[in-house]
């Protein structure tokens, strides 16, 4: 089955946004059509549709031909509006997909809009009180968490801890292309500035007449729109098990519909991948292309954040086809 380099096979993620709901008085509902599994998709993250539509659930939406309507959820959207924290307007990204902006006076902290003065003084949650008095409020932690006195977030370590290293990786199985397999790793999180989760698996060519297709995914499986809350970093690697070596494996990431980088970063052990800092659903995928009849391998997986832990969590989505 031939699939677009931006494909990807995360229809689960996405099921909630099929429910679309009824347009505004005055707007057209938009077009659907089912999705259509032999014909090229859209980005890692989606059902597969035709160019010119993209997935909501189980459903292929027309793109819109605008993008200035943030309440039906941009040019890429499902219909619904745009989630939108306190403090923040709803905009449209170039990429077609729900932004938000804070107001005057406050900055951007995860999915939230806090007071501009709480990133000058570094505090990531609670209240800061000025010398006159007045009081800011710096933003609330997520999953549960509390605001400690450092002006931090407390976040319990989740269940996979320790794997702070590629010695620690912890290890998500073995991958056959023939099985097509999927996965979800869930309830995952950074839980402090120097906290990294690392992972693992194996890729197996069955030889079932191609290449195995590897997608990697970080989204929050219960989310009606599947986004993360807060940007997150992934990295994987890939690594051909044939001792020939690498014969030209393009390992690519990006962000929701938007491709990113290809094959910029390399490991002499872990072999060559990709990293991308991204909010809604960063993702990396692949086929392999290793020398000889084996295109076995593995892949590594890293998660960071570049900020301050707020609590919020997300999950890990592998499939090999």
């Amino acid at each position: 089955m031939a699939i677009n380099p931006l494909a990807a096979a995360l229809f689960l993620a996405l099921a909630a946004c099929a429910q679309t709901g009824d347009s505004p008085a005055g707007e057209e509902e938009p077009e659907t059509k089912p999705a259509d599994d032999d014909g090229p998709g859209g980005p890692a993250g989606s059902e597969q549709c035709e160019d010119g539509y993209h997935a909501c659930g189980q459903t292929c939406l027309a793109d819109s031909a605008t993008n200035d309507k943030p309440e039906l959820g941009c040019a890429l959207g499902c219909g619904q509006p745009c989630p939108t924290p306190a403090n923040g307007v709803a905009i449209c990204t170039d990429d077609g997909i729900c932004g938000f902006e804070c107001e005057a006076g406050f900055a951007r902290l995860g999915s939230q809009c806090v007071a501009s003065v709480c990133d000058s003084v570094g505090y990531g949650c609670g209240t800061y009180t000025d010398d006159d008095g007045t009081s800011f409020s710096c933003g609330t932690c997520a999953g549960g968490s509390s605001c400690g006195t450092n002006h931090q977030c407390t976040v319990a370590p989740d269940a996979k801890e320790p794997n702070d290293t590629a010695a620690q990786a912890k290890y998500l199985g073995s991958y056959s292309d023939y099985d097509e397999l999927t996965t979800w790793t869930e309830n995952l999180n950074i839980h402090s500035t120097t906290d990294e989760d690392w992972f693992k698996l194996d890729v197996v060519d069955a030889w079932d007449g191609g290449a195995p297709r590897v997608k990697v995914e970080l989204a929050r499986r219960d989310a009606t729109n599947a986004w993360l809350a807060s940007p997150h970093e992934l990295t994987i690697w890939w690594k051909c098990k044939s001792t020939d070596g690498d014969d030209g494996t393009s390992v690519n990431c990006g962000e929701w519909y938007t491709p990113g980088p290809s094959n910029n970063v390399s490991d002499p052990v872990m072999g060559k991948g990709c990293k991308i800092n991204a909010t809604q659903i960063p993702w990396a995928h692949f086929t392999a292309a290793c020398k000889g009849w084996d295109e076995s391998g593995s892949v590594t997986v890293r998660v960071r954040r570049l900020s301050a832990p707020l609590g919020d969590d997300y999950d890990v989505f592998v499939r090999v086809e």
